[in-house]
């Protein structure tokens, strides 16, 4: 999982509990935990006290927001180079086997 991936899920959600984030990102609530660190150190996100000892929330910062429109334009273009080498049907089809993949782990 990709920084900017998880910037952007950040992003769309405003603001949502660690465990909503693993579950939209499909990862483990930990993995998502270390995951944050170095984008809280960086000043990007924001983890606080959610409204119990057991929730964290996140949001994102106005650097954050900042790094995101930066970067936009690079993840486009390894959008483009992706499509360029395997071109545009077998990339659907990458991802459509990436999506059966990731529904797996909702199976347990």
């Amino acid at each position: 999982m990709t920084q900017y991936t998880v910037l952007v899920v950040i992003a769309l959600s405003e603001q949502e509990t660690v465990m909503h984030l693993a579950e939209m990102l499909a990862m483990d609530r930990s993995a998502l935990a270390r995951a944050l660190k170095p984008l809280e150190t960086q000043g990007l996100i924001i983890v606080e006290p959610g409204r119990d000892r057991r929730t964290r929330l996140v949001r994102l910062t106005e650097q954050g927001r900042q790094a995101l429109i930066e970067t936009h334009p690079y993840w486009l273009q390894a959008q483009e180079q992706v499509i360029a080498h395997f071109g545009e049907q077998q990339t659907h089809v990458l991802l459509s086997d990436l999506k059966q993949v990731e529904s797996l782990g909702h199976l347990t």
